[in-house]
């Protein structure tokens, strides 16, 4: 075989290599690119989930954080009160308990009108679960208020029914509240 005839053969053997080679890195790019296109929509969508689920979330979170405060409140204060008329049934004076239960008055004033319910229960969605937020509120607002006239009263018995009524309005709101905080809980799951 002459020279040239190796030459040409080794420079089109080499020739189709290069081209081979060239397709497959092109072959390779553009699937690469396919892929680096498919991951970034991918995050785009989880990016985007996540956006919509922390700014869903976070009126949700709220509310359930001040359901929370506000039975606390209520329930510490009528709790205050109940030790309050025991002691004062049997004939102590509850001064130290007294001063609890000024504490938790002023607590709960804080919690009702510092308007952080309001401000929470406005930004949901949900009008079924605002009503019922608002119903607990008007029903924590009712035991709390036989505290008002608690103080103005020097008749242990009426303390007594007053105090029980409370609790038994708090007792009923126990339910309600573990309601609207499941349903929170639903509405989260679903976002």
């Amino acid at each position: 075989m002459e020279w040239w005839a190796i030459l040409a053969l080794v420079l089109g053997s080499n020739g189709i290599m290069l081209a081979g080679s060239y397709l497959r890195v092109k072959k390779q790019l553009e699937h690469s690119s396919e892929q680096l296109d498919k991951q970034l929509q991918a995050q785009r969508e989880v990016d985007k989930h996540e956006r919509n689920w922390s700014v869903r979330s976070e009126p949700l979170l709220r509310l359930r954080g001040e359901l929370a405060r506000m039975a606390q409140v209520s329930e510490s204060a009528i709790d205050l009160a109940t030790q309050f008329t025991r002691e004062a049934g049997v004939g102590r004076k509850p001064d130290r308990i007294g001063e609890m239960l000024a504490k938790a008055v002023k607590e709960w004033d804080d919690c009702v009108w510092g308007g952080e319910l309001y401000r929470t229960l406005h930004m949901q969605y949900d009008h079924k679960m605002k009503v019922e937020v608002h119903r607990i509120y008007l029903d924590y607002q009712s035991a709390y208020g036989v505290l008002y006239g608690f103080w103005d009263s020097e008749n242990s018995e009426r303390r007594s029914q007053a105090v029980n009524q409370a609790k038994e309005v708090l007792k009923e709101n126990a339910t309600k509240v573990s309601r609207v905080q499941e349903r929170i809980n639903e509405l989260m799951e679903g976002l």
